[in-house]
């Protein structure tokens, strides 16, 4: 994998951090993609790892990203991590800027990433999208503004993009956790969450580590 460029938005994320550990212990260059730059002790410290400050739906600062990756090597994934914070209100009661914020980092994100970054990609590499088993019939609703319809939107785009890759033999994933305690939902009282991980069955808690092992298998795996 030497010279294998990853690029992966929300990186310095809860679930983000995860998946770039193991991405630089595989060998891998990653680039990731985030709104704002973490803080240095979030930060590891890896000559393979390379930050950039970037809104993840703006297509010009992405494309100035993509000459950066142009001249280092070749890439291998492309990772959607990003989301937009939750909020908590029923999605009626959201402002405009709230319905729009999932929309941008989910949908808008992923289009302009594939958009970007794809004509860099050869056969055998592959886009993941980090969506939401919230998305599958039968889950229950939760109160979380436009978060559930924005990753509906992005399982949709996804498997309009795998149609449009497949003829360059370019894989398409999508990576649906359950719920996880940290991240989006950190904001929670901890006592709620103990109270829904207690109440959950097994399948319907993801571990981030497991998850991210999950992703970097697939960012490794190649056609057959």
């Amino acid at each position: 994998m030497k010279n294998k460029i990853v690029v992966i938005s929300g990186g310095s994320g809860y679930l983000g951090r995860h998946i770039v550990s193991k991405l630089l212990n595989r060998g891998f260059i990653v680039f990731s993609i985030n709104r704002k730059m973490p803080p240095e002790e979030r930060v590891p410290k890896d000559k393979n790892l390379h930050f950039f400050s970037a809104d993840v739906s703006d297509g010009k600062a992405l494309k100035k990203i993509s000459e950066v990756a142009k001249k280092i090597g070749k890439i291998r994934a492309v990772i959607h991590a990003a989301s937009a914070p939750l909020v908590r209100r029923p999605i009626l009661e959201n402002t405009m800027e709230e319905f729009r914020s999932q929309f941008f980092t989910n949908v808008f994100g992923c289009y302009e990433l594939a958009k970007c970054f794809c004509p860099l990609m050869e056969a055998g590499s592959v886009v993941i999208a980090i969506t939401s088993d919230v998305t599958k019939s039968g889950r229950p609703y939760f109160v979380g503004g436009s978060y559930v319809p924005a990753k509906v939107a992005l399982d949709s785009l996804m498997k309009i993009i795998s149609h449009e890759l497949e003829t360059k033999h370019i894989r398409t994933c999508i990576v649906s956790p359950a719920f996880m305690p940290g991240g989006l939902n950190s904001d929670m009282p901890e006592a709620v969450r103990e109270f829904i991980m207690s109440k959950s069955k097994p399948e319907e808690i993801s571990d981030p580590e497991k998850v991210a092992t999950e992703v970097v298998e697939l960012v490794c795996m190649t056609n057959r």
